[in-house]
């Protein structure tokens, strides 16, 4: 659908998916400030605390390969349905979790409903959209969507402040309620005669045609450089700033908040510039954004300068670059692939968790988080992101 054809019900509904897709993120941001004192609750370590992050991106990034498959055969609607109402289900397990290995395996579960919510919302955006309409139409999600990570540190720190990081869990149980009331307000965007037929060995072709695609290979590992960089920041924000800066879990979740605002602004650039220069420009303006910052980080990790400042201004560059890259290339990605939509959502997210999942494992795969080790894997990311974008080009 081209920009013109751009009116008011479809705002509603980019609305209404950026509300649903902020499920996701809450899953993970609300209980960040919680990581360290889970540690003494669970008599677990930070690594495998930290795997409680790698195992729900694991499962994030391979369950709606199959469940987004399935909206390509049922239609976006039962899908969505399903996948909320298992979230509702596995947040209340969660709460109850009583040492760190359920609560890991518990997880795994609670990530496939909140996958698979992300992954068939923005399936739906790309039955719409187009080209850099698409990237534009996910900015414009992701600007309300962003507010999610903003607001959910704040609301996990308010949670602790009123008891124990159960309380998390039992508010993400409500969300996924609310979420079950708000997609009664969509319509159902993929009508009877184009879906595809369910089969595992339909689904397989269908993966198969979009990987084999060499446009969307690049698209693809791009995306999982770029979860590398991030989820290794989320994995690594809560202990430098509370065990090396000495910050409360409540000043942290203020913290992290501020720098989750960065998504804002990025999110409001690339909506004005993406119509101009095109989303393959926007990715390597936000590569050589991410270099500069390594970089930077390094050095006042290295000399120690600025203190808890000198991580906090990175930090929100990396905020800003990483959603500069989402809307990016889930445009790029859907531009080349052609009529395989809920096949590419699944395979692009695919990507970006099992990035993720690799950078919060190396994150706790020493024991203990270093500012100079993260900086180095920031740089080196983007070191191997520019590499990619050149061979590309030549």
């Amino acid at each position: 659908m081209n920009d013109a054809k751009v009116v008011p019900s479809h705002q509603r509904l980019i609305l209404i998916l950026a509300l649903m897709g902020g499920i996701g993120p809450f899953a993970i941001d609300t209980y960040l400030p919680a990581l360290p004192g889970m540690t003494q609750s669970l008599g677990a370590s930070p690594a495998a605390l930290q795997m409680t992050i790698s195992a729900y991106l694991l499962a994030v990034a391979f369950a709606p390969m199959i469940t987004a498959s399935l909206s390509d055969a049922y239609g976006r609607k039962p899908v969505l349905v399903a996948a909320l109402g298992l979230f509702c289900i596995t947040s209340v397990a969660c709460a109850t979790a009583p040492n760190a290995d359920t609560l890991i395996a518990l997880r795994v579960l609670q990530a496939v409903g909140g996958g698979t919510i992300m992954t068939v919302g923005r399936a739906i955006l790309a039955d719409l959209f187009q080209g850099d309409a698409l990237s534009r139409a996910m900015s414009q999600m992701l600007l309300v969507f962003s507010i999610a990570p903003v607001v959910a540190p704040l609301v996990g720190g308010l949670l602790l402040e009123m008891g124990s990081w159960r309380y998390i869990f039992g508010f993400l149980a409500i969300l996924g309620v609310l979420g079950l009331g708000l997609q009664t307000q969509l319509p159902e965007t993929l009508p009877p005669p184009m879906r595809r037929r369910a089969d595992l060995g339909g689904i397989a072709k269908q993966y198969w045609a979009v990987m084999c695609n060499a446009d969307g290979r690049y698209y693809l590992v791009y995306t999982f450089l770029s979860g590398v960089f991030f989820f290794a920041m989320l994995a690594s924000a809560p202990f430098l700033f509370v065990e090396t800066y000495g910050f409360s879990e409540f000043g942290f979740a203020w913290v992290f908040a501020a720098i989750s605002a960065a998504a804002l602004p990025a999110n409001l650039f690339n909506t004005s510039f993406v119509m101009r220069v095109g989303y393959d420009k926007m990715l390597t303006w936000s590569t050589l954004l991410l270099l500069g910052t390594g970089v930077v980080l390094i050095l006042a990790s290295a000399l120690n300068l600025g203190g808890w400042i000198g991580l906090f201004i990175p930090l929100l560059c990396i905020m800003a670059a990483f959603h500069l890259m989402i809307s990016n290339t889930v445009a790029g990605l859907m531009d080349v692939i052609g009529p395989h939509k809920g096949s590419g959502a699944a395979v692009i997210a695919m990507f970006r968790f099992s990035g993720g999942a690799v950078g919060a494992a190396l994150v706790g795969a020493f024991g203990s988080v270093s500012q100079l080790g993260f900086a180095f894997l920031i740089t080196a990311t983007a070191l191997a992101m520019l590499a990619l974008i050149w061979r590309r080009s030549t």
